[in-house]
């Protein structure tokens, strides 16, 4: 029933006479807040089938780095389900607290709708995020966007990357292989970027 109001531009506050779903939903609101995880995630779920207005304040500080990781996924899902604009900005405020596996739902969520595209690209082009954060592969297809916006500001952050072959590169760093190491600064730079 969700899905299909969401289809037709519709949603379960703008049917419910009774107010019935209403109370479910405020109901899933709390529950997202707090208890036991397996049941937060369902309800997390659930409120894709809310408006956004309502929505944005429950699941926003579900992105927290504080939250268990299946509660920050579940809320990623329910928000790549809307295509308001404040969701890209809630994703890239969050980004740098992000874990590895949240951040590959994050870009996903972030790369669906060109809203949420030109977001994360304005992002990469005031510091906010690194160009590596979006994946290789993604790259190219950016660059190559129906979206003249999103083509242009692709092509201005990417456009002066090449790819060479694995030969290429291979041939391009042999002569690391010829160095000699120093311990000392070699330590020093270990510890200052690499150890954590």
């Amino acid at each position: 029933l969700g899905i299909g109001l969401r289809r037709a531009k519709s949603n379960f506050a703008k049917v419910d006479s009774t107010g019935t779903i209403r109370k479910l939903l405020l109901r899933a609101r709390s529950v997202a807040a707090a208890g036991p995880v397996g049941v937060r995630t369902n309800a997390i779920a659930c409120l894709a089938f809310a408006d956004f207005d309502g929505l944005q304040k429950t699941v926003s500080p579900l992105l927290d780095q504080h939250q268990p990781q299946s509660v920050q996924l579940a809320a990623l899902e329910t928000l790549d389900q809307f295509s308001a604009a404040p969701i890209a900005d809630q994703i890239i405020r969050r980004w740098p607290s992000f874990t590895p596996n949240i951040r590959e739902v994050a870009m996903r969520v972030l790369l669906r709708r060109t809203t949420h595209t030109l977001a994360t690209l304005a992002a990469i082009e005031r510091g906010a995020m690194m160009p590596g954060d979006i994946p290789f592969n993604r790259r190219a297809s950016l660059q190559r966007s129906k979206d003249q916006h999103v083509q242009k500001a692709a092509k201005r952050i990417f456009g002066h990357q090449t790819v060479i072959g694995r030969g290429e590169a291979l041939k391009k760093f042999q002569p690391a292989l010829k160095l000699t190491g120093k311990a000392v600064p070699g330590r020093k730079v270990f510890e200052e970027r690499c150890q954590t």
